[in-house]
């Protein structure tokens, strides 16, 4: 049974784990969470998915688009885009997140590395019409204490990545669609985020 002290920390199970798996993360990044503390820059990350489902084929032209918004704010924010996070060490990936002030990133499995993010971060989450209402890192996002927005995007149909599947309500639909998204929705998120920084 848990002490009413371990009860007013921690008043949910789930939040207690997500707040647990921050403290693993962190300690899996030791190193970059000295340099955070020392760093007064904001730093935007694009979180890839390489060229498979769900990927972000316009991921190029929302970089350039995001560093011509920033630079005309005159503050000091780096705009990192990794294409495919996968090619980098676990403790990489860990120690970039843990410096990233704001996510950018199509939904997947990807997001679970969230905690790794530090309190108070934002993340805009990247998804087709088939998972607007998967709430899952929205409400990993509320349990850690930071910013969660989503922003829908069109499936681009190639035949490489286009997977027809029928939901059990009958409805025919496409999902692991590599993914294009409007480049000015993310910069006015961004922005949005920005100044409230």
């Amino acid at each position: 049974m848990d002490s009413p002290t371990a009860k007013s920390r921690c008043p949910e199970q789930s939040t207690c784990a997500m707040r647990f798996l921050r403290r693993i993360f962190r300690s899996g990044a030791r190193t970059p969470l000295i340099a955070r503390k020392a760093s007064t820059k904001l730093k935007v990350l694009i979180w890839g998915r390489g060229n498979g489902s769900r990927s972000l084929k316009n991921q190029q032209e929302i970089v350039e688009d995001l560093h011509a918004a920033v630079d005309k704010l005159n503050k000091h924010i780096d705009v990192v885009s990794l294409n495919d996070p996968t090619t980098q060490q676990l403790e990489q990936q860990l120690s970039l997140l843990w410096n990233t002030s704001i996510l950018i990133s199509p939904h997947g499995a990807g997001l679970a590395l969230m905690p790794a993010l530090s309190p108070g971060s934002s993340i805009i989450e990247l998804y087709g019409k088939e998972y607007m209402s998967y709430r899952l890192y929205h409400n990993i996002a509320s349990m850690l204490d930071m910013h969660h927005t989503w922003i829908e995007c069109d499936a681009v149909k190639d035949d490489t990545s286009f997977f027809p599947k029928k939901y059990t309500f009958g409805t025919p639909t496409y999902r692991d669609s590599p993914m294009q998204c409007n480049s000015p929705d993310i910069i006015l998120e961004v922005m949005k985020i920005l100044r409230s920084k």
